[in-house]
């Protein structure tokens, strides 16, 4: 198998996984809640099934100074 094929198949297998994820966080938490609540569950399932996953970081927005 070569390295491009390779690359392709990690993608898609890990693109897999991070879906598989987040449907695991929507049925396991259900509709209703904050878009952090969200987030958070995310990046707990994704760690767990062995994949890189922090929080957003927070931004500073400045408006109408």
């Amino acid at each position: 198998m070569d390295k491009v094929l390779r690359g392709e198949i990690a993608l898609v297998t890990g693109a897999s996984r991070g879906i598989g994820a987040a449907m695991e966080v929507s049925n396991t938490v259900g509709p209703g809640f904050l878009e952090k609540v969200y987030e958070r569950a995310l990046v707990h399932e994704l760690q767990m099934r062995g994949l890189y996953a922090e929080p957003q970081k927070p931004i500073q927005v400045v408006y109408k100074d």
